[in-house]
């Protein structure tokens, strides 16, 4: 069960919902009661405990895909200089792009990371996702392929002692059912789809986190981060970070307005992830079912 019009404002440190279900209307404190103001008390089904606390306004994430060597070389220094985290998508991309013909000729040519710099980002506090093993999009894909391309990566990372991946970036954005289903029974998280200007997880699934393309001039980058704000948190999904100057000063501005870039995986310091996809997906849970 999902309402079909729902939105959440923050008001002292109260993550305050209301929608609309079957055309009636409830609305709650975020901790479990009801706002009985304007509400018909028999129509009220208690709304999901999915969120552990308030988001605080200012919180973004910072998603880096495809295993670019100057992710290592010049972005992870800035974020750590500035006490950021970030997630690191991976892929061994199979096809030709940045200038290289695969993941191979770009690792000699140091267009993209080797596997002991990818493992050098996750001793260092950052997070190391899944972009599938070959940056292949999913659909259209059998079973088993869809398995070896997410599945692939996990085994990569085990090999070089990085903890198995709990976030997924989809190739391409794109994602059916199945894909979504296996992540959620391989104990995935979170995975970040496109494209919105902000993730709200009262109206996301958990493995379908709405990013946001990063604006390449730093006025637009401004506007984008002002949108978390009210429960939404943005995600920022990087590709080629081709001007390390310009890239500190939007992460300057983040750091001097006092904002939280956080990795995929930091969005369980706020959102129960198991909560928030059994309500998404209609099953009967304790989340949904307490309290009625």
């Amino acid at each position: 069960m999902a309402p079909a019009v729902l939105t959440g404002a923050v008001c002292e440190s109260v993550i305050v919902e209301r929608g609309f279900f079957m055309g009636r209307e409830w609305k709650s404190d975020g901790r479990g009661g009801t706002i009985t103001e304007g509400v018909d008390q028999a129509a009220v089904k208690r709304p999901p405990d999915m969120l552990k606390k308030a988001i605080p306004d200012g919180t973004v994430v910072l998603t880096f895909d495809d295993a670019l060597r100057h992710h290592y070389t010049k972005v992870a220094p800035a974020l750590e200089e500035r006490g950021f985290g970030g997630t690191f998508y991976v892929s061994e991309l199979y096809f030709p792009v940045y200038g290289a013909d695969d993941y191979a000729d770009g690792v000699k040519k140091g267009v993209y990371m080797t596997w002991e710099e990818i493992a050098d980002l996750e001793r260092r506090g950052f997070e190391i996702g899944n972009h599938s093993l070959r940056h292949a999009n999913l659909p259209g894909m059998t079973q088993a392929e869809m398995k070896r391309e997410i599945d692939g990566i996990a085994e990569r990372c085990a090999a070089y002692r990085i903890p198995r991946p709990q976030t997924f970036a989809y190739p391409g954005l794109a994602y059916t059912a199945d894909s979504v289903a296996y992540l959620r029974a391989q104990g995935y998280t979170f995975a970040r789809t496109g494209l919105a200007e902000a993730y709200d997880p009262l109206m996301q699934h958990p493995l379908k986190v709405m990013g946001t393309d990063v604006s390449p001039d730093y006025e637009g980058f401004v506007e984008q981060v002002e949108r978390a704000r009210e429960g939404k948190i943005v995600v920022l999904l990087y590709h080629d970070v081709p001007d390390a100057g310009a890239f500190a000063k939007t992460m300057d501005y983040l750091k001097k307005r006092g904002f939280q870039a956080l990795s995929m995986k930091r969005l369980e310091d706020y959102i129960d992830p198991e909560k928030a996809a059994a309500y998404f997906e209609g099953r009967p849970s304790e989340a949904v079912e307490e309290g009625d």
